[in-house]
This record gives C-alpha cells, structure tokens and sequence, in this order.
C-alpha cells in the first residue's frame, strides 16, 4: 500500500481513538461508538491492503488501541444504547437499517462464506457492539455454520435459533440488495 495513503489512514485512527478517550472522560457513550464504528471501517478497509512488516505491526497496533477504545467505552456509566438498535437488555436489535452501517467489506466477506447457496438464512450476534458481528448461515438443507465477525472463519459452536444472542434470520438478497447500494 502507498505509504503516504497508509500514513493518512493511520493519523485518522489515531484521531478517532483519541477523540473517543475524550469522549469517555465525558461520558458520551453515543458519540463514541459513532467514532469506534468509524475507526473500525477504517480499519477494515485498511488491513487487507498492507505491505510490508511496518504496515502489518502498525495495523495490529491500531487494532489493540481500538480494543483500549473500546474498553474505555464500556466503562462509561451512562446510558450506552441507542433507542433505534439496542433493546433493554442492552442487545442489538439488527434490522435492514442497522445492516446497511456494515462496512462493504465486511457484507463481501459474508456473502463469500456463503458461497453458492443462495437459498439459506443469516443470522448475526446481539452482542457486542454491532461493528463485526459475528453470524450464523442457516443453509436450506439444515446445516449450519457459524462464523467470527472480525476474521470471518468458522467457529466451534452454533447459538440455537430462539436465543437472544442472535438475530432474525436475514435473507441472502437482503443483503446483497445492501452492499449494492454501497
């Protein structure tokens, strides 16, 4: 990658991060997720195309300072849903509007571990903060397989269908009807 492009990058991570210790030093909770997500798109966009030792440990740097965001945002005492995406257990409620703030990216990962089978449902996780969710795909023949948000590879256990932990499920079309948008 353009070292000056990487270096541009960077700063704006650093910046986000930085303004979400401020943040949580004021208890903004909202603003901060709002920076978090940001920098995590940043951040999503930036990892795939590193060249180089140098842009590989800067990138895992700024991934555990956004974990150290993160953190600081989960400390803050005020209230930290927002009305529109977080139920009163403090889940994440997905619907086609929380969907289209996944990163291009993330939705492209998706729909490749998908593959072929476009007549399966996904699912992705309540928890967390909503910005690489992990996600289960319930294939048409009653398979199925769960992945981690952040790496996209596949996880051990599934979340049984009724829980709380995971969504609605979500057809393949809505979401290639998302990323198209993108």
């Amino acid at each position: 990658m353009d070292p000056d492009k990487f270096r541009k990058t960077r700063i704006q991570i650093n910046q986000l991060c930085e303004d979400i210790r401020i943040l949580s030093d004021k208890n903004d909770a909202e603003t901060s997720l709002k920076k978090l997500n940001q920098a995590g798109l940043l951040l999503e966009e930036l990892a795939p195309q590193v060249e180089g030792e140098i842009q590989k440990r800067s990138v895992k740097n700024l991934g555990m300072k956004m974990n150290a965001a993160s953190s600081m945002i989960d400390k803050i005492k005020t209230n930290k849903k927002s009305g529109r995406s977080e139920n009163a257990a403090g889940l994440i409620k997905w619907d086609d509007a929380r969907l289209s703030e996944l990163s291009p990216d993330y939705l492209s990962k998706v729909l490749v571990n998908i593959g072929p089978k476009k007549d399966c449902k996904i699912r992705f996780s309540t928890t967390g903060k909503g910005v690489r969710p992990s996600y289960q795909i319930d294939f048409e023949n009653g398979e199925s397989s769960a992945f981690s948000g952040s790496t996209h590879k596949p996880l051990k256990r599934l979340v049984p269908k009724g829980s709380p932990k995971i969504s609605q499920p979500f057809s393949v079309s809505v979401i290639e009807s998302i990323l198209s948008k993108k």
